[in-house]
C-alpha cells in the first residue's frame, strides 16, 4: 500500500493505492523489464484463460500480448515530431504527447532511457551517455503501468544526487544507513495495481 499527497481529482493520481514491486540484486535494468513483461502476460494469460466470464461481464475486451516494443525517450522524441510535437531533449513527455505515441504503438510499449534530470536520485546514469538514465516506464497508450530501472547503490553518489536535486541529505539518513551498510547493484520497478486492472477489465475510473 502507498499513500501520497497527490491531487486526487483524476483517476490516475491517488492518495491510496496499491503497488507491486519487485528489487533483484545483480540484476540490470533491461532484466528487470524481461521480468515485468513476463508477468504482465502471464496475467493477461491467467485472466483470460481461467476467469473469461467475469471480464466478459465486466464489459472486458481481451487484449493481444506479445513481445512489447521497446522504445528510447529520444526516438519517442524523433515520432513526435512526425506528429508535429515538438519537444526539446530533457523535456518530459506530456499527456498529449503520450497519447500520440498511444495512438502509433497499440497496446503496450517500453518508453527506456529517459533523461537523468527526468528521473529520482536513485536512478543510475548510463556509462556510455551520462545525460541518460538507465530507467524505463511501461506504458499502455498514454497511461504508465510500470516505471524502474537500475538503482544507485553507492551511498556517496546518492548523498551527491541529493544534493544536485536540492534534496537535504540528512532528511534521507535512515534511508541511507542500508547503503552504508553495504548494497549490492540492483535494478527493480513498481507495477501500479489500480491501473493495471483498469486496463484489463476496460475500467475507465
Amino acid at each position: 500500500p502507498y499513500f501520497r499527497a497527490e491531487n486526487s481529482h483524476t483517476v490516475r493520481h491517488l492518495t491510496e493505492f496499491t503497488s507491486v514491486d519487485i528489487e533483484a540484486a545483480f540484476a540490470d535494468y533491461e532484466d528487470v523489464m524481461d521480468v515485468v513483461e513476463r508477468l504482465v502476460g502471464a496475467v493477461i494469460r491467467e485472466f483470460w484463460q481461467n476467469h473469461r466470464t467475469d471480464m466478459e461481464l465486466a464489459g472486458a475486451k481481451e487484449i493481444p500480448f506479445s513481445k512489447v516494443d521497446r522504445l528510447t525517450y529520444e526516438q519517442c522524441l524523433d515520432e513526435l515530431v512526425e506528429e508535429g510535437e515538438r519537444l526539446s531533449f530533457g523535456d518530459d513527455l506530456s499527456d498529449a504527447a503520450l497519447r500520440k505515441l498511444g495512438e502509433r504503438h497499440r497496446g503496450f510499449y517500453f518508453i527506456m532511457d529517459w533523461p537523468l534530470k527526468l528521473k529520482p536520485f536513485y536512478i543510475h546514469e548510463k556509462e556510455e551517455n551520462p545525460k541518460l538514465s538507465k530507467s524505463f516506464d511501461l506504458q499502455y497508450g498514454y497511461l504508465e503501468l510500470v516505471s524502474g530501472g537500475r538503482r544507485l547503490h553507492d551511498p556517496e553518489r546518492l548523498r551527491r544526487r541529493l544534493a544536485e536535486q536540492g534534496l537535504n541529505p540528512a532528511s534521507f539518513s535512515e534511508h541511507l544507513k542500508a547503503f552504508d551498510w553495504g548494497m549490492p547493484p540492483h535494478s527493480g520497478w513498481g507495477l501500479g495495481y489500480d491501473r493495471l486492472m483498469m486496463v484489463l477489465t476496460g475500467s475507465q475510473n
